[in-house]
């Protein structure tokens, strides 16, 4: 049963710790939603830079202010590899010019499936690497910069 962000909110969920495996990421392509790249990660690494800039003025014994400036935000995903993931993903021929929607919500088969926690917009494709071993499964991993990170909360007034 899908329950709306305020639903949500409203649940004893919203104060729940979650595991990873509680969570789906799903890598859309942002002209066409039904173009999945990926659609069984493994996790998801973002991280947010805040620049904050400290001014220090000629005659002082060190910065009494503290400027905020620029941002950005890079997100990476790894995830397993299938031939039909394979055939989807970008490569040198055709990543130029896309842009990509990464979506972290509630899993599958669990309470407030589908409910959004985090949506990276505007990402673009950094770089992609995949990895194997005899003995381990086929992973591949995305890195994207995007543009900005909307919390579930942000998203679900959007």
């Amino acid at each position: 049963m899908a329950i709306t962000y305020a639903e949500f909110q409203a649940s004893e969920l919203y104060q729940e710790k979650f595991s990873g495996s509680h969570i789906d990421v799903q890598i859309v392509n942002e002209i066409n939603f039904a173009d999945v790249i990926v659609g069984a990660a493994s996790g998801l690494n973002y991280s947010e830079n805040y620049e904050a800039l400290t001014v220090e003025e000629v005659g002082e014994d060190g910065a009494n202010e503290i400027v905020q400036g620029r941002y950005d935000g890079s997100v990476s995903v790894p995830a397993f590899w299938t031939p039909r993931w394979n055939d989807t993903a970008p490569t040198r021929q055709t990543f130029i010019g896309k842009k990509y929607t990464v979506i972290e919500r509630v899993g599958a088969k669990r309470v407030g499936e589908g409910v959004i926690l985090n949506v990276y917009t505007g990402c673009i494709l950094r770089g992609a690497n995949r990895q194997f071993s005899a003995r381990g499964l086929v992973t591949f991993d995305f890195a994207f910069v995007f543009l900005r990170r909307y919390t579930g909360e942000e998203w679900s007034k959007l």
